[in-house]
């Protein structure tokens, strides 16, 4: 009786507390009996539908992932629903925790809930039922199970996300087709990120700077430059400014060509623009030049990060260091290992001592 009343008050707050301090302490069977307890008091209490709604998120709060599907299945059948804002919280928090299992379990049961009701239809938009306490699925519910799917790069089911939202007409937006192109151009896929920019093209979605990045990224890492400089050039006619994420793609793709003085150019160009790349983006330039054996280069990138307080992978500073000293320049591979030690950024696992040991034996 507390829970209704609280619940139906707007103590919101309060029955999630109570409600944790019953679920803490309980036995295994418990989240049965309680949702049998408040559904057969609803009526006697002249209670409101908040009071599951309190119940589903607090049982989400304390990542009690099967009983918070549980209650949703279990309230969809007496009409009482949780928000679709909330629903669509509950499926991003699972996907943050690597949860894609679930949130698509959760999604289905959803999905399922309309088939019953015949609310899906091609050609008929969704219709709001049960006014307040309808869900209707919306394009942040599909944006963020297509994220999630691409995250775990199960682009196929990423892909039948996009097809299903046409078929419940909900309109794909940017943040739809960006996810998806940037999902495939990850995986190396610059012709099926080709045609998903067609699509929104075609259906009047404006492109953005994270479209052309991720199509740059998709062109680029299967070394397909030239296209890439092409949809670099397009970008003056939308008024766009490429940025770090930009230089770093067109990077990528002269490091997989293995081009060692574009890549460099790249850089300056990079900075210059007031740009910066990240430590991925420093790791694979220094690593490409050490293999064409631009040390001074390679130096001089190495010393932007320093100043910005990154570090080099062990692997990746082994590499450089014993390319300097093959080259007849120990003093300056020395210098640059001591400074690296005074501000405490030589990788872990690095042996400083036993890299100038195998120097002098060598």
């Amino acid at each position: 009786m507390i829970l209704h009343m609280l619940t139906k008050n707007k103590k919101f707050k309060s029955a999630k507390s109570i409600l944790k301090g019953i679920l803490v302490l309980g036995s295994i069977d418990l989240p049965a009996k309680l949702f049998d307890a408040v559904l057969y008091s609803y009526r006697m209490c002249d209670s409101s539908s908040r009071v599951f709604d309190s119940l589903f998120k607090t049982y989400a709060h304390m990542k009690k992932f099967r009983n918070t599907t549980d209650v949703f299945c279990q309230t969809k059948d007496y009409g009482f629903l949780p928000t679709v804002e909330f629903c669509n919280k509950y499926i991003s928090s699972l996907l943050d925790l690597n949860r894609v299992d679930i949130a698509s379990g959760f999604y289905k049961e959803m999905r399922r809930w309309y088939c019953n009701k015949g609310l899906l239809s091609s050609t008929v938009k969704l219709k709001n039922l049960m006014g307040k306490d309808s869900l209707q699925l919306n394009v942040i519910t599909f944006n963020t199970l297509i994220y999630g799917f691409c995250k775990e790069e199960k682009l196929h089911e990423a892909n039948m996300m996009l097809s299903e939202m046409k078929s419940m007409n909900v309109t794909p937006n940017i943040v739809s087709y960006n996810t998806l192109i940037n999902g495939f151009s990850q995986t190396g896929n610059s012709e099926m990120g080709g045609r998903l920019y067609e699509e929104m093209v075609r259906n009047g979605v404006k492109a953005d700077i994270l479209t052309y990045n991720a199509l740059i990224l998709g062109l680029c890492k299967v070394g397909k430059t030239k296209k890439a400089a092409y949809l670099v050039k397009d970008l003056n006619k939308g008024n766009l400014v490429p940025n770090a994420s930009t230089f770093s793609a067109l990077i990528i793709g002269q490091c997989v060509r293995k081009n060692s003085e574009n890549v460099f150019q790249l850089y300056k160009s990079m900075i210059k623009s007031g740009c910066h790349p990240n430590k991925h983006t420093f790791q694979m330039l220094i690593s490409t030049l050490c293999e064409k054996e631009n040390f001074d280069g390679a130096i001089q990138i190495m010393q932007e990060m320093l100043e910005r307080c990154m570090s080099l992978d062990t692997g990746i500073l082994s590499k450089l260091y014993s390319g300097l000293c093959r080259c007849g320049k120990d003093q300056l591979a020395m210098k640059l290992l001591n400074e690296m030690e005074i501000r405490c950024l030589l990788p872990e696992g690095f042996d400083k001592a036993r890299a100038i040991n195998l120097k002098l034996w060598s």
